[in-house]
């Protein structure tokens, strides 16, 4: 089955939404809630990881701020 017979469905176009959906709102917690004293590729920490998707969450949120740039 090709790709485009499985977006025709409109369950398989709803179940695609809200996982975009979803990873949507994760990457907008990650990066509000980044705190550049968490562990990342970047930089290493003792310090607990303070974003609130956890760890996969800081070096996700730590990775877009290096690459795109930040104010902080």
């Amino acid at each position: 089955m090709s790709a485009r017979a499985w977006l025709e469905r409109p369950w398989a176009r709803e179940t695609l939404a809200v996982l975009l959906g979803g990873l949507t709102v994760l990457l907008v917690l990650a990066l509000v809630s980044y705190h550049p004293l968490d562990r990342s590729f970047f930089a290493s920490s003792s310090h607990a990881v303070h974003n609130w998707i956890g760890p996969a969450g800081a070096q996700i949120a730590a990775l877009l701020f290096e690459t795109l740039g930040s104010r902080l």
